[in-house]
């Protein structure tokens, strides 16, 4: 499943909570990643509740672009994997703004 990037934010937690996953092997949990659009809802259903984020921004980058993982000021959701689906030439990143939780 998805990986949770040491030393980033919880979800529902203030900065960037970061996640990578794969699209084409070890379950491919982000295989459809690239079909996210503004305003879409990703959830994550927690032990201590669930935390809604509204997706905001896909981005192509390099796999040299680290930036992606640094802290934000507001509680912030950065998702990413290898793109295009079995190639590890660029990163697609979904950005996402926190909208609550229940």
């Amino acid at each position: 499943g998805p990986g949770h990037c040491p030393g980033s934010a919880g979800p529902g937690q203030m900065a960037n909570s970061v996640f990578g996953g794969h699209r084409v092997t070890h379950s491919h949990p982000f295989r459809n990643v690239d079909k996210l659009v503004a305003g879409d809802e990703i959830i994550f259903a927690m032990p201590n509740g669930t935390f809604t984020y509204r997706m905001t921004k896909q981005q192509i980058v390099s796999p040299n672009d680290t930036w992606i993982v640094n802290p934000t000021e507001a509680a912030t959701l950065t998702l990413f994997a290898c793109h295009p689906p079995g190639s590890a030439a660029k990163r697609i990143v979904i950005r996402g703004e926190f909208v609550g939780k229940s």
